[in-house]
């Protein structure tokens, strides 16, 4: 109670199920059934990333990878 409470906010942290976003969707699954669906596709990453004139093509690779490796992991959710 000593601390001032501004100094304190920057330390708050959500308090989730649990730390790991695999974890935290089995848990919801389980609870409330698969509520959430994603609709785009490869394509819809490809022409984003096209489009996009601000980040290096390096960037924009990785955020790619990043995305489709997502994808196929999540499959179901597609």
């Amino acid at each position: 109670m000593e601390i001032e409470l501004e100094k304190l906010l920057g330390t708050v942290h959500a308090k989730t199920f649990c730390t790991d976003f695999d974890q935290q969707l089995d848990m919801a699954e389980e609870l409330y059934g698969q509520q959430i669906r994603f609709y785009f596709t490869r394509k819809d990453i490809e022409n984003l990333l096209e489009q996009e004139k601000n980040y290096p093509q390096r960037v924009k690779e990785r955020v790619e990878k990043i995305l489709l490796n997502q994808m196929r992991k999540y499959e179901y959710l597609f």
